[in-house]
């Protein structure tokens, strides 16, 4: 199983010119990236927007954690 399919936004195949995600990240998400991370116990609340019109998208992340 692909771990960041959670995190893959199908932008192309979207039926509104809007939408919302949120996503609860901590130390599993960076893991997944490198070991350096390993042992961090952060944890993370993401929003993002993302905004269409014409050919461009425009995303905007909200993100808050420690």
């Amino acid at each position: 199983m692909d771990a960041l399919a959670p995190f893959r936004i199908p932008a192309a195949t979207l039926k509104a010119d809007e939408a919302s995600y949120e996503w609860k990240l901590g130390p599993d998400f960076l893991n997944l990236f490198d070991e350096e991370h390993e042992g961090v116990q952060g944890q993370f609340l993401v929003n993002m927007d993302l905004h269409r019109e014409g050919g461009m998208a425009t995303l905007e992340f909200i993100v808050q954690g420690s």
